[in-house]
């Protein structure tokens, strides 16, 4: 399952890319996916954080996330930070999965 911050741009991304190689399709990714901008969006409808952490620095921010120095905006860093921000929803919403996070990154 995909989870990022904006999903429906990485997966359409994503999918362009793949067809430049002759597939049609990811394997093992779906349109099913976990967006942290919907569901910061939903928690700001709710009131439960403000609007300006909606974005992906100002979500990082509101919820104490760093990133080191150098790794923002790479790879590697924005999966470990979007793997922070997730969890951080997640007990925001009410409780987690500590199973499943455990097979992210």
């Amino acid at each position: 399952m995909l989870v990022g911050h904006n999903v429906g741009f990485d997966y359409s991304f994503l999918k362009q890319l793949v067809a430049t190689t002759g597939h049609e399709r990811l394997p093992k990714l779906s349109h099913r996916s976990v967006d942290t901008h919907s569901l910061l969006r939903c928690l700001a409808w709710l009131g439960r954080i403000p609007v300006s952490a909606c974005s992906s620095d100002g979500a990082l921010a509101h919820f104490g996330i760093d990133v080191a120095d150098g790794e923002r905006h790479t790879a590697l860093g924005d999966a470990r930070a979007t793997l922070r921000l997730t969890e951080a929803i997640f007990d925001e919403l009410g409780g987690r999965s500590d199973e499943a996070l455990n097979y992210a990154v």
